[in-house]
């Protein structure tokens, strides 16, 4: 395999890198959401039950977190090795990280716009 480095010039290598390091972030990120998954689930994380009917229903943490968890990590992993196929699975990840101000709306923007999404 040819060396980035020499292929592309300098803007477009930078992109390369910025997006590969965010990559790696997005899969740490979705083997958290992975891991953290049963803790979420389970039953007797809290005590006073009258206080989960203002919170986020269980089925929608049994959708969201492994989607996203999969997405980061199935995703950054296709990024880092140059799978064209399953890199846009990023995307769901990096769209709803769009909403954590600032640090994810940073990071998420260097992924959709190295992509050519944001252009």
């Amino acid at each position: 395999m040819a060396d980035p480095s020499k292929i592309l010039d300098a803007d477009d290598y930078k992109n390369y890198r910025n997006v590969r390091a965010v990559a790696l972030f997005y899969m740490l990120l979705g083997g958290i959401f992975l891991i953290c998954l049963p803790v979420v689930l389970n039953p007797d994380r809290t005590k006073d039950k009258s206080a989960d009917k203002d919170k986020i229903p269980e089925v929608a943490y049994m959708v969201i977190l492994p989607v996203m968890g999969l997405a980061g990590l199935i995703g950054g992993a296709a990024i880092r090795w140059g799978n064209r196929k399953l890199s846009p699975l990023i995307y769901g990840i990096a769209v709803p990280y769009l909403l954590a101000f600032p640090i994810g709306t940073i990071l998420s923007f260097v992924v959709l716009k190295g992509l050519g999404c944001a252009d």
